[in-house]
């Protein structure tokens, strides 16, 4: 991984890194979405639960190769990766790994027990590398059942 800058912003229209986000957010998180276009860019990284986003600008660009979200809410006890995005040209180096566990040290810190995240299929095998194993039994979140994926923090029997 070349040397880069983790750039953490708030969603703000007026951010310069805002643009960029939705983008990485809507083409690799959200691919061949039919729906996609009816989403806003307020609804989709500016809602209340959203907190900050991280992004990373390698120091060779000027723009962002990666961006991550936690969400605000804890699903029993575990903060949920809202968004984890990686541009497709900046994939293998090492980027996601470095930003999922930044936000797993920001949720650690922040008292959380853990992580949850719902995956794409593409990145299933991403994340059963880094300990996340799918959720037997999910809690329902605002009044839906979602296909959660968890990793529970300083269990490494978990991991395994």
């Amino acid at each position: 991984m070349s040397s880069i800058e983790v750039v953490p912003f708030v969603p703000d229209f007026d951010s310069p890194y805002c643009r960029q986000a939705y983008d990485l957010i809507k083409h690799e998180i959200f691919p061949g979405d039919k729906d996609f276009p009816s989403f806003s860019i307020q609804t989709l990284i500016m809602r209340e639960q959203c907190g900050t986003l991280y992004g990373i600008i390698p120091e060779h660009r000027q723009s962002l190769i990666a961006v991550g979200a936690l969400d605000k809410k804890v699903v029993e006890g575990y903060r949920e990766v809202a968004y984890l995005a990686v541009a497709p040209e900046s994939r293998k180096h090492g980027y996601g790994r470095y930003l999922l566990g930044l936000l797993e040290k920001i949720a650690a810190q922040e008292g959380a027990d853990g992580a949850c995240l719902i995956p794409n299929a593409s990145a299933v095998k991403f994340y059963e590398k880094r300990g996340y194993r799918e959720w037997i039994d999910p809690p329902v979140v605002d009044g839906v059942v979602n296909d959660y994926w968890r990793k529970q923090f300083g269990d490494t029997a978990w991991a395994k």
